[in-house]
């Protein structure tokens, strides 16, 4: 039985958590090869998907680049207090 839009909307937010297998796969992209729509919500949830990752990385990364400064700042602090 082939799947819904709805029913093809979940399993490719499903598929962000965890890769689709087997025949649930194929429903999914044989429903994908009729359902424009669909495609474009898959599309955009990919989007969405890698702009929350890179956000989340750019995120990390702010904060080990603060740590580094407060690191080196601190350093030489130290530096310049042995030195007087």
């Amino acid at each position: 039985m082939p799947l819904s839009c709805k029913q093809v909307a979940e399993k490719l937010s499903e598929n962000l958590d965890r890769p689709l297998t087997g025949t649930t796969w194929l429903k999914v992209k044989f429903h994908l090869l009729m359902c424009h729509l669909c495609r474009l919500y898959g599309k955009q949830i990919e989007i969405t998907n890698n702009t929350v990752k890179k956000v989340d990385a750019d995120r990390e990364a702010s904060a080990e680049l603060r740590e580094n400064v407060e690191n080196s700042y601190r350093e030489l602090h130290v530096k310049n207090k042995s030195a007087e």
